[in-house]
C-alpha cells in the first residue's frame, strides 16, 4: 500500500523503491558477515517486503538453502535474532523471504534513515556451490510533506 503516511508526527508521501542485491556464494557452508546495501541518501526508506531467488552461475534456477539475518546501521540494530545469549541469529531463507512466490511482508514496515545501510549476513546450508542469491528489498522512499 502506498500513499501518505505519518511516522513520529511527520508526514510523508510514499514512492515505490526497490533495492536489488546479488551475493555470489562460492564456499560451501560459509558464513558471509558484514554484507551491506548502502542506501543512496535520496530519502528515508520504508522496507515492506523481501524476495529472493537462487540461480546457478549460468543463471538457471536452482534450489539452494541459506540462512539470513538483516539489520540497520542506525544503531547497529538487527531485526531477526535468537535473543539474548542466542548462538545462531540467522533465519532459514524461506522463513524470512517467503516461498519465492510470495515475498515476506513486514507489518508495520521497517524504517531506514536516508544515509543508513541495510546490513545482512548469509550462511550457506546447501554445501553445493557456486550459486547466486538474487534478492530485493522492497519498499518505498518517504518524501517529506510540507
Amino acid at each position: 500500500m502506498y500513499g501518505m503516511i505519518e511516522i513520529n508526527g511527520k508526514k510523508y508521501v510514499e514512492r515505490v523503491q526497490n533495492f536489488p542485491f546479488t551475493v555470489n556464494v562460492t564456499v560451501g557452508l560459509a558464513v558471509m558477515l558484514n554484507q551491506r546495501l548502502v542506501l543512496p541518501g535520496v530519502a528515508n526508506f520504508l522496507l515492506k517486503a523481501l524476495s529472493r531467488d537462487t540461480l546457478s552461475a549460468a543463471g538457471a534456477p536452482v534450489v539452494r538453502r541459506f540462512k539470513f539475518k538483516f539489520g540497520n546501521s542506525d544503531g547497529g540494530i538487527y531485526y531477526s535474532a535468537a535473543g539474548v545469549g542466542g548462538v545462531n541469529d540467522r533465519v532459514v531463507d524461506t522463513s524470512i523471504f517467503g516461498t519465492g512466490q510470495f515475498p515476506y511482508y513486514f507489518i508495520p514496515g521497517i524504517f531506514y534513515g536516508m544515509n543508513s545501510n541495510i546490513m545482512f549476513e548469509i550462511e550457506d546450508l546447501s554445501n553445493t556451490v557456486p550459486y547466486l542469491i538474487e534478492g530485493t528489498f522492497h519498499g518505498s522512499y518517504l518524501m517529506p510533506v510540507g
